[in-house]
């Protein structure tokens, strides 16, 4: 993953969002992410969230989060068991929502100091 924003003092809140963007730290992105406290990438994910899989879910897997939130976009999808089960057996939480709600979610875990992991895809 190639990180865009790769900075350990940074806090990486998602300050709005509206279709087809997300605000985070500054910067407007306009596909889909992966964000945490002090890292964001743009480049791991495939566009469409339905073509989203395991290659996508082991790198965050390594970083030992306590919880993944998922953005759906402007639904709240649930997606193969096994991306699920592959975080769940790692005593990784997840939860999947729609975007607007994982945005207000991964903001409140960063203010908790929780290790977060957000994967978020846009609101079309």
């Amino acid at each position: 993953m190639n990180a865009l924003v790769d900075d350990p003092n940074s806090n990486n809140t998602i300050t709005s969002y509206g279709p087809g963007w997300i605000m985070i730290a500054q910067r407007k992105i306009n596909n889909p992410c992966v964000v945490t406290r002090t890292t964001l990438t743009t480049d791991s994910l495939p566009s469409n969230i339905t073509n989203l899989g395991m290659q996508n879910i082991e790198p965050i897997v390594s970083m030992s989060p306590e919880v993944v939130i998922i953005g759906t976009g402007e639904k709240q999808l649930f997606l193969d068991q096994k991306i699920s089960s592959i975080l769940t057996n790692q005593r990784i939480g997840v939860e999947y929502m729609d975007t607007a709600a994982a945005c207000r979610s991964f903001n409140i875990l960063l203010a908790e100091e929780r290790s977060v992991v957000g994967i978020f895809y846009m609101i079309v």
